[in-house]
């Protein structure tokens, strides 16, 4: 974050408190991931990538605090994310990455329906940019939507034909 913050590139340092954030949220440590996550945010409103920055930032904010047991506090910051993409500027890639957290948070609630909206989502952003990367975040979304629902799944990810016909594929037990 110092060698970013010297060279003046504000993006640089959101980009590595979120990184950062993600990082020690996947390790347990959540109030310190989300002390990074909130540093990336102050990084982020700094920059002139903002369209880019914020989205990215609040979308580990979500996870951080359902995974803290606070999942009403992880749709305000879903909203807050939503809004501040609304406000400036929305890169259609980077608010695509708000789908797979809001079907995270709205299954946490218990709010399926919204949940599976989310997921639909994801797979029609999976089924335009036609990326692994893609169609792995929205069959992870499926996957968390089924759980929620009691519902386990066996996926069939990246099966040839599932991935040439832009199809999420999976299978209930």
């Amino acid at each position: 974050m110092d060698l970013h913050n010297q060279l003046g590139s504000a993006f640089g340092e959101a980009v590595s408190w979120w990184r950062l954030g993600e990082l020690e949220t996947s390790r347990g440590n959540l109030d310190e991931g989300l002390r990074c996550l909130r540093q990336g945010l102050a990084s982020g409103h700094r920059t002139t990538l903002i369209s880019h920055a914020l989205p990215r930032v609040y979308s580990a904010m979500g996870p951080n605090r359902v995974e803290a047991g606070q999942p009403e506090e992880a749709r305000r910051l879903l909203e807050e994310g939503l809004a501040a993409s609304a406000q400036f500027g929305e890169c259609a890639t980077c608010k695509a990455l708000m789908h797979p957290v809001a079907v995270e948070v709205y299954a946490a609630l218990g709010d399926l329906e919204e949940a599976g909206r989310h997921t639909r989502l994801a797979e029609d952003e999976a089924r335009r940019w036609s990326s692994t990367a893609w169609m792995a975040m929205a069959s992870a979304s499926a996957g968390v939507l089924h759980l929620a629902a009691n519902r386990p799944v066996v996926f069939l990810l990246f099966s040839t034909p599932a991935f040439n016909s832009k199809d999420i594929s999976w299978v209930e037990k």
